[in-house]
């Protein structure tokens, strides 16, 4: 699975966990004829796990789909350059790590 397919479905997750939420929430809240602040009481009963966890999976998805364009990028700027620089870049790099 690519990066990007990765990063669109954590995105998907943390919609899906976001509207969580606020759709049992409602579920709860249908078959109340006042409000005397239900529907707070059930946002609070809840709690804010799946806020909590929508908010992670939005920040993982974000950077995996910055990880991939970045890939792209490098790998766009390698195919441009000549096979002397690559190789002087290979030694430069394994130089580096030593």
């Amino acid at each position: 699975m690519s990066k990007r397919a990765v990063g669109v479905a954590f995105c998907t997750l943390a919609t899906v966990l976001y509207i969580s939420r606020y759709f049992y929430t409602v579920l709860f809240y249908q078959g109340v004829t006042r409000s005397d602040g239900f529907y707070e009481r059930w946002l609070n009963f809840l709690g804010e796990g799946p806020l909590f966890w929508a908010t992670i999976c939005v920040g993982v998805g974000i950077l995996y789909l910055i990880w991939a364009e970045f890939e792209d990028i490098i790998n766009n700027l390698a195919l441009k350059l000549s096979n002397k620089t690559k190789i002087t870049l290979i030694k430069f790099w394994n130089d580096l790590r030593k």
